[in-house]
């Protein structure tokens, strides 16, 4: 029986435990002191007080202490009808909590915002799953595409290891999925070639792969005057001149050369296998120049005319053009009364200043005409004796050494000449009459040459001097009557 009861104790003092804290955590009064008392009922306390009291050991009628229950009433009902029982009567040191007979409110329903999430959630996950969706679309509608140009043209085209291509390029290929490949280049006697690529959805992407060859190296040498030209070979960019290509494919090829301020130069090209070709220096001409035009006679009108048939008034005498454009094909005119017109090609020039001599014939006298209006016989002029040519005796020499001889190269060792004179004169070399300046790329024996210069006309003057030419070059001389 005791252990009935104690048992029966412990199971109200667990509830009264549990109402507590409830209360504490639900209901705001209980939180003011005192409202519930914090001492509880205790099974030690109460036997406590059972076992001590004075004249009260056992039950009532002196026997045993005998339960107030019925023995068919269940634990939880008889532990119900002990709630409102002053625990008092027992003697123990425990307080009693007063009870109204109620039970505790019931518990608040589930939190509202908890559901919330969870909605939130769920919708996030399914917008997440869409796009996801609307992404592997797009993929799937707009592939990637590859445009590639090999060299050589002939060549066989590896995707991810699969064979694609067998034939000539440039080739397109479409509908690739985007991401990264292995792409791979081999032709015959050529080492291969690999590459990662990485392809974009909706995008195209150009390649040009040019493949090494394991033959014998083909070389090239490209030189120009002036330097620093930029060098393009089949279109593509070299580099700049003066350049050596290490290894390049034999046959024929197009060569172009640009630089600023000069004209563009253009030709092609064949290269012999395995050997180094080295292309003569090439000479650029300047965009513009500065060229002047000396008439004779001094009084002829000048006239340039353009590829179109424009005629353009320069003036009279001596004109200088500062900026002359050096294509080549203007055409330069000078008319003087008593003279033939003179008319001809100014050609594509590659020194930066130029001077063009214009010298224009003498019209033919017409013949006299007779009473009858035939044509008068005319008696031809008395025969001059044959004029003798100025010896070098008759030069002005004084910078001549005497020990020095004249002209003493042989055939075989020769040089050219070439001499400006302004203005014009007629020029006379070791005593022969080469004509009115100027004179180009006259050929004389390598050594010491006098010159005479004489122009009878006005300004006339006369001027003696020697010029040295070496073998194999050209010697230069410009000389300006002041």
């Amino acid at each position: 029986m005791r252990d009935t009861f104690a048992r029966e104790l412990k199971q109200q003092e667990d509830q009264l435990s549990n109402f507590r804290k409830f209360a504490h955590e639900h209901i705001l009064e209980s939180r003011h002191p005192n409202s519930i008392p914090n001492a509880s009922l205790s099974m030690e306390s109460f036997l406590e007080s059972t076992d001590t009291e004075p004249g009260r050991s056992g039950s009532e009628s002196g026997g045993e202490f005998t339960d107030r229950s019925t023995e068919d009433d269940p634990p939880n009902h008889r532990a119900s009808n002990e709630r409102g029982r002053d625990l008092r009567d027992y003697g123990s040191s425990a307080k009693t909590i007063p009870w109204d007979g109620t039970s505790p409110k019931s518990p608040p329903p589930p939190d509202t915002k908890r559901r919330l999430g969870w909605l939130l959630l769920i919708s996030l996950l399914a917008i997440v799953a869409g796009i996801g969706t609307v992404y592997y679309a797009l993929d799937t509608l707009n592939p990637s595409s590859l445009r590639l140009v090999t060299q050589p043209a002939n060549a066989q085209i590896y995707l991810d290891g699969r064979l694609i291509h067998d034939s000539g390029t440039p080739i397109e290929l479409r509908n690739i999925e985007p991401g990264e490949h292995w792409l791979v280049v081999s032709a015959p006697d050529y080492h291969r070639e690999k590459r990662q690529l990485n392809l974009v959805r909706g995008e195209q992407l150009r390649l040009r792969i040019k493949l090494r060859s394991q033959l014998a190296k083909t070389r090239l040498v490209v030189d120009t005057r002036p330097g620093g030209a930029t060098v393009f070979l089949d279109g593509e960019k070299i580099d700049e001149s003066p350049l050596r290509v290490p290894e390049i494919e034999p046959g024929e090829h197009s060569l172009r050369i640009e630089k600023d301020g000069y004209m563009p130069w253009a030709g092609r090209i064949t290269l012999l296998k395995g050997m180094e070709n080295q292309v003569p220096v090439i000479r650029l001409a300047p965009a513009e120049v500065s060229i002047t035009f000396i008439p004779e006679p001094l009084a002829s009108q000048i006239f340039l005319i353009n590829s179109n048939g424009e005629k353009q008034a320069l003036g009279q005498g001596a004109q200088n053009q500062p900026k002359f454009s050096n294509l080549g094909t203007t055409r330069v005119r000078a008319e003087a009364p008593g003279f033939l017109p003179l008319e001809r090609v100014v050609p594509q020039l590659y020194d930066l200043r130029h001077t063009e001599f214009l010298s224009l014939s003498a019209k033919p006298s017409a013949p006299s005409q007779s009473r009858r209006g035939s044509p008068a016989t005319r008696r031809p002029p008395p025969a001059k004796p044959p004029e003798e040519p100025i010896a070098p005796a008759d030069f002005e020499r004084e910078d001549i050494p005497p020990a020095v001889a004249i002209g003493t190269g042989t055939a075989s060792n020769k040089g050219t000449l070439k001499l400006l004179a302004v203005p014009p004169a007629r020029v006379y070399v070791n005593g022969k009459d080469l004509g009115w300046t100027p004179l180009l790329k006259h050929s004389l024996p390598a050594g010491k040459h006098a010159v005479l210069l004489v122009r009878e006309e006005d300004p006339a003057y006369r001027k003696s001097f020697t010029i040295d030419v070496n073998p194999g070059e050209t010697t230069f001389r410009r000389f300006v009557n002041e």
